[in-house]
């Protein structure tokens, strides 16, 4: 084993040993099954910060953005603007999720809606999915920033991965998860800003970067747009509005101690959101002054790791490891959330305990954990998963959830028309995707809303003939 690799382990065990006694800790002071679902709704402001934070910035962040950045320049910078601008739309809807103390996504449709079985059946699958699919990202960002640096085959990192993102959730899930996240997303927030320091200084400086990257890419303001109109727009159309549908910034705005502090902690995710893309578009751009000849632009980052220093390596690899992993374990918690709470506790055993539902979240865990080692090792791009899974779950649910609080307070929107709008929604998704247009979440999205109006009418008028 070269001095190389042991010094990440060392340090990288350190780093996560610590840090694991810690979520261990706070097991042993785990009160129930709320605080695995939404922390005991007691958690404080900054720790809903920066939960949110290291959730949403791990391996999207270092695999994904920076490798836009590195193919496309500033466009990171798009991408990063239009990801954060849901959370300015989830300001709409923050204080009215946290007063109804709702646990998943499924409750705020049976809130909105009534308690139409398969409609909440539905809403219960799309929930899951994009935590999934951003487990996956992460799973797939993990093993492609760390196979070059270690020369272990991708599936034995996989597995690492899954093992270590199992003590962060096991102990007791949100609530560990949520104070974990928070210490790596600190720790995490100061490595970036010395790693950038330090490529900026391999790079030569700015008129060097400039010199060696393509105009279109670097300069301003082309290079906001260098990704392309269609690849932006598939990006407005999913990640602006993957928020609103996104069960694990929910959680963490059901979890927060008082109502009164839920917009600012909203407010401040966007702006910490927009100081990342910066960050990203930064790195991608200097890394391809660096080496501009990498076959895939998601291997920018793990190709630096292999060009710093020992010593640093060991601090900033564990810090990525340690943040890939925080969004893992909120991935991991909030599916299973969905099993246990919307599945097993409403359909199947309604008065299960408290402890009862903890060893099935924790049996749950494992197993999901397997089933996506196998997805991943098939599908190996982390930007895939996180754009497919945002596009089918937010055809299914951005409009029923969005239209459903706007028109609450009236008898407009129906059970019948939110149901027709998710299935049209995720229809029209898949159909747009096979026929290979390069849009294809517009028509998920298209589909979703008439059908949700259209179908609501329809409903309605059958029971006044009825």
């Amino acid at each position: 084993m070269s001095s190389q690799i042991l010094a990440v382990l060392v340090v990288t065990f350190l780093v996560l040993g610590l840090v694991g006694l810690f979520a261990i800790y706070l097991g042993f002071k785990n009160r129930g099954s709320e605080d695995w679902s939404v922390g005991g709704r007691r958690l404080p402001w900054y720790v809903v910060v920066g939960t949110q934070f290291a959730t949403g910035q791990g391996g999207g962040m270092l695999v994904a953005s920076v490798g836009i950045a590195y193919a496309f320049g500033w466009s990171a910078m798009t991408y990063g603007f239009l990801s954060g601008a849901g959370f300015l739309v989830l300001l709409i809807i923050a204080k009215w999720l946290r007063r109804n103390e709702f646990t998943t996504l499924p409750d705020v449709l049976k809130k909105l809606y009534g308690d139409n079985k398969i409609l909440i059946s539905l809403t219960i699958i799309l929930a899951a999915i994009l935590p999934i699919g951003w487990l996956g990202a992460n799973m797939v960002a993990f093993s492609a920033l760390f196979t070059q640096l270690t020369g272990l085959p991708t599936v034995a990192l996989m597995i690492i991965f899954a093992v270590a993102t199992l003590i962060f959730v096991l102990p007791a899930g949100l609530l560990s998860v949520a104070w974990t996240d928070t210490i790596f997303g600190i720790m995490m927030i100061v490595g970036t800003i010395f790693v950038a320091f330090f490529t900026y200084n391999m790079t030569g400086g700015w008129n060097e970067i400039v010199s060696n990257v393509p105009q279109e890419s670097v300069g301003i303001p082309e290079g906001f747009g260098a990704a392309g109109a269609t690849t932006i727009l598939v990006w407005l159309l999913t990640q602006s509005t993957n928020t609103i549908t996104n069960q694990m910034y929910f959680q963490r705005i059901y979890s927060i101690d008082k109502v009164k502090r839920v917009n600012l902690s909203v407010i401040l995710i966007f702006v910490l959101a927009i100081l990342t893309s910066l960050w990203s578009a930064f790195m991608g751009i200097a890394i391809h002054s660096l080496n501009p000849s990498l076959d895939n632009s998601e291997n920018a980052m793990g190709w630096l790791l292999t060009q710093l220093p020992t010593w640093f390596i060991a601090i900033f690899a564990a810090l990525i490891i340690s943040t890939i992993i925080s969004t893992a374990s909120s991935c991991v918690q909030s599916a299973v959330v969905n099993v246990t709470e919307d599945i097993y506790k409403s359909y199947i055993n309604k008065k299960a305990s408290g402890q009862k539902i903890k060893q099935l979240s924790r049996l749950w865990s494992i197993i999901l954990l397997l089933v996506v080692i196998i997805l991943a090792s098939s599908f190996p791009n982390a930007l895939d998963w996180i754009i497919t899974s945002a596009a089918y779950v937010t055809a299914g649910l951005f409009f029923p959830i969005l239209m459903g609080y706007f028109f609450k307070n009236t008898n407009i929107l129906t059970s019948q028309g939110a149901l027709a709008s998710m299935i049209f929604g995720i229809l029209g998704t898949a159909l747009a995707q096979i026929i290979g247009v390069e849009v294809y979440p517009i028509f998920g999205l298209s589909f979703s809303l008439v059908a949700l109006f259209v179908f609501s009418l329809l409903s309605k008028e059958r029971l006044k003939m009825s």
